[in-house]
């Protein structure tokens, strides 16, 4: 480590007058000091933690995300909100959880993935009182879609050109950006859960595409909080429109438009 390089060149400079020497030596510890630090800065420095008040400002919604509940580290932000709707039901309706870690990061199917800090990691609780099975599940459909479109939509607004797949993954040219989960509980809703990589690509372990962040298209730094306050004025927005009006605003966004 640093610490070692320094003492070495200690002993040296105590034992060798050589002035090539002590240059060379110095050289090598400054060397070694500057690639520890640009490792700690990469690997061990948290990201700038989420600011709720920020998040608060640029928030129009009335529901969604008016109660947001932030972890640093959580194996996954879906059983975390589940359990809020299972204790809450409609009453927890738009609450929000975030993370900044995911230790156990699972998508569709079961793939797992990387959750490096400094993106979005969130779960939301979307319940309604009264709704028919029927009702319930046009309910989800149309949050899936939804939150796709929302999501495509924030991002477009920052100047990222994104299209929307299936309807669970955003994806900018060939390169994923965003993925999203929607789980039903009971008749009245259910929740839902996605992550976009802000400030970093997250790898999966079971994806082979390659993968993409908002900053790294931009080639500049997007605020998490203000982004993640559209997305849910969005979501709010798009979910008190018909089915039929959110698939409109969808095509605009579909990827295999044409295909």
């Amino acid at each position: 480590n640093t610490r070692t390089q320094s003492n070495r060149l200690v002993r040296i400079m105590a034992s060798n007058s050589s002035s090539d020497t002590l240059v060379k030596v110095a050289v090598g510890v400054a060397a070694a000091a500057a690639v520890a630090y640009i490792y700690y800065r990469l690997n061990k420095e948290p990201a700038e933690k989420f600011d709720i008040q920020k998040f608060t400002d640029s928030l129009t919604a009335r529901k969604v995300g008016r109660e947001l509940i932030s972890y640093n580290t959580v194996e996954s932000t879906m059983p975390l909100v589940k359990k809020v709707f299972k204790e809450r039901g409609v009453q927890g309706h738009g609450t929000v959880i975030i993370a900044e870690r995911q230790t156990q990061a699972i998508g569709r199917r079961n793939r797992s993935w990387t959750a490096n800090p400094g993106n979005l990691y969130v779960s939301l609780v979307y319940a309604r009182e009264g709704m028919s099975q029927m009702e319930c599940i046009e309910t989800l459909l149309k949050l899936n879609v939804s939150i796709g479109v929302a999501i495509a939509q924030a991002c477009s607004d920052e100047g990222v050109k994104v299209k929307v797949k299936w309807p669970n993954d955003v994806w900018v040219g060939n390169k994923k950006l965003a993925g999203i989960l929607v789980d039903g509980i009971d008749n009245n809703g259910g929740v839902a859960g996605f992550g976009i990589n802000v400030g970093s690509a997250n790898l999966s372990t079971n994806l082979t595409n390659a993968v993409t962040s908002v900053n790294a298209e931009l080639g500049r730094k997007v605020c998490r909080e203000e982004l993640l306050a559209a997305i849910c004025n969005h979501i709010e927005n798009l979910m008190m429109l018909s089915f039929k009006d959110v698939l409109a605003r969808y095509k605009s966004f579909d990827m295999l438009v044409g295909r």
